[in-house]
């Protein structure tokens, strides 16, 4: 698995969070436990953030 890097620091972040052009989407996901980014996004994320299920929202019939 290759290593990860930051794409947007968190003092950029903080600048951007009131800015009406920019969205925060939160897309964690766990292949074994389908439901544990969404339960994760209800527990804590980042003010403003939205929840994008990999499944429901960013997939699409095969």
């Amino acid at each position: 698995m290759p290593d990860f890097t930051t794409i947007l620091s968190t003092q950029t972040l903080a600048q951007h969070l009131q800015d009406p052009d920019w969205l925060v989407v939160d897309c964690r996901f766990e292949l074994s436990k389908p439901h544990w980014g969404a339960e994760e996004y209800l527990k804590a994320h980042i003010p403003g953030a939205v929840f994008a299920d990999l499944d429901r929202d960013l997939a699409g019939p095969i």
